[in-house]
């Protein structure tokens, strides 16, 4: 007669080593679950950036570069832009002649909401050799309000609405607009060509980008009443039907799902964006200021 195997000397099996194994294969099948998640899922390059879609919708502030071209007399820019609990921009703009380095000749200094624009000139310096330097008193540090005439902030929306915008619009809306934006086509994007890369050491995505003016202006359109840009709701999206797709290269952080770099291919134009939600102290038109032909007027007296 045969004896059950758990009866053969040596060989009854352990309570502890069956737990071991039970153990060990549980974990094992987590680690493959998760990393098949993070790999597919998590990582997947449509998943982050219509991810980083939907954070720029929920974006209460976030700062602005975009560094200097001097042969198209573009001058470094750094702006603040925060969207809660008011619209508004802040920063600065640098000048510089062709073949400076490190002195720019000029620098502005920004404010706007969504109903004004202010600029002051903090510093106006002669950089060219054995140049006479030019008395700024008269203008230094004073405001100047470049608003246009008809009474909208520019500054503002300039950089907040990017190709792909930053704004803060209610979070029980949010899914709803996100969804609008992926039906209508407002971004033409080949997922599948997506670039591993990173960013200030940062594992981030590129990707090839191309926006549909007429898309995105209707996209525009749908945000105003929940972002209180009133010169939105105006906008005709027919009137930009036969406007060419706009190309851009989009980098894309992986872990924070937040866009990082924008760089316009036709115009050669980068911005990078970091920052995110920052808080600051609330961003002040000045009371006091002078118009922008006294401006004008005052810098024209140093150069006769």
């Amino acid at each position: 007669m045969k004896l059950p195997i758990s009866r053969l000397p040596g060989l009854k099996p352990s309570r502890r080593l069956l737990q071991s194994l039970v153990t060990i294969a549980a974990l094992a099948i987590f680690a493959y679950a998760a990393s098949f998640w993070w790999v597919n899922i998590r990582n997947n390059p449509e998943r982050i950036f219509w991810g980083a879609i939907e954070n720029s919708l929920s974006t209460r502030s976030v700062v602005t570069s975009i560094p200097r071209n001097t042969t198209v007399n573009q001058p470094d820019q750094f702006f603040f832009v925060t969207n809660s609990p008011d619209k508004a921009a802040t920063g600065v703009e640098k000048f510089y002649r062709s073949g400076d380095n490190d002195e720019p000749y000029q620098v502005r200094e920004f404010i706007g909401t969504t109903t004004s624009d202010f600029v002051r000139i903090k510093d106006y310096v002669e950089t060219r050799p054995n140049a006479e330097q030019p008395d700024i008193s008269s203008f230094r540090n004073v405001w100047a309000d470049i608003t246009e005439q008809d009474g909208e902030g520019r500054l503002y929306q300039r950089f907040a609405f990017e190709l792909i915008p930053f704004v803060y619009v209610p979070e029980d809306v949010r899914p709803m607009l996100l969804e609008k934006i992926r039906a209508s086509e407002v971004y033409d994007v080949n997922f599948s060509n997506a670039i591993k890369t990173t960013h200030n050491g940062r594992p981030a995505l590129l990707y090839d980008v191309r926006v549909n003016p007429e898309q995105y202006a209707a996209a525009l359109k749908e945000l105003a009443p929940y972002i209180g840009i009133e010169e939105l709701k105006d906008i005709n999206p027919s009137d930009f039907s036969n406007q060419p797709q706009i190309r851009l290269r989009v980098t894309i952080d992986t872990l924070s799902k937040q866009l990082v770099v924008l760089r316009q291919t036709m115009q050669d134009e980068t911005s990078t964006f970091a920052g995110h939600n920052l808080r600051r102290p609330e961003i002040e038109a000045p009371e006091n200021h002078i118009s922008v032909e006294e401006l004008q007027e005052r810098l024209r007296a140093i150069s006769e």
